[in-house]
């Protein structure tokens, strides 16, 4: 219990971390050296969807991560969930991701779908002040758990839409009608999926 605790406050930390992070892929790996040496691998650049002229603004994300035992056995993996909205002035509703609340993947427009369930979620923000003006940036955080067997069916779709529930509301991406799918999403988590989770299932 304790390991699991620990293992999921590391995650959220490092979601974050990577709150602001551009689209590029890129991978973080970590050895806990305090849990037996466990290797942790996670995802970065998984932002999913774009504003009309392609800019990530209030950067929504789905990040996806292995957790492996020094011997490169998988120990478990997942999606880690971040969304970061900035205002002026007003306020927003967070989602509240609880445990066992759910990301729903619709996939290929229907043709299939994949459902993840919370580990865990939180929430936070920050407020800023510049030049007389109040900027607050919320965030909304959750850990999925997924199979790498769920990560490979949403990393070779086609096309992909999330619907993400919490006890407060709900979003659903690419968000409409302004938003549309950044186009490396996939692609990155289809490399994540084969160069880091395939080797060790």
């Amino acid at each position: 219990m304790k390991k699991s605790f620990l293992l999921i406050a590391i995650l959220l930390t490092s979601a974050c971390m990577m709150a602001s992070v551009s689209g590029k892929y890129e991978v973080e790996k970590k050895i806990d050296k305090f849990n037996d040496n466990q290797v942790r691998v996670t995802m970065r650049g998984g932002i999913i969807d774009v504003d009309p002229i392609g800019a990530a603004s209030n950067a929504a994300k789905f990040n996806p991560f292995i957790v492996k035992s020094k011997n490169g056995n998988r120990i478990s993996s997942g999606i880690i969930f971040s969304l970061e909205r900035v205002t002026r002035g007003q306020d927003i509703r967070w989602l509240n991701i609880r445990k066992g609340d759910k990301a729903i993947f619709l996939l290929d427009d229907g043709r299939d779908k994949v459902v993840l369930l919370a580990e865990t979620g939180s929430f936070d923000s920050k407020v800023k002040n510049l030049q007389g003006d109040i900027y607050t940036t919320y965030y909304d955080l959750a850990i999925y758990s997924a199979t790498p067997a769920q990560i490979q069916r949403i990393a070779n779709a086609a096309k992909v839409e999330v619907r993400v529930s919490g006890m407060s509301s709900y979003e659903e991406f690419p968000r409409q009608p302004n938003y549309k799918l950044y186009e490396g999403f996939l692609p990155n988590l289809k490399k994540f999926y084969e160069t880091e989770i395939k080797p060790y299932e």
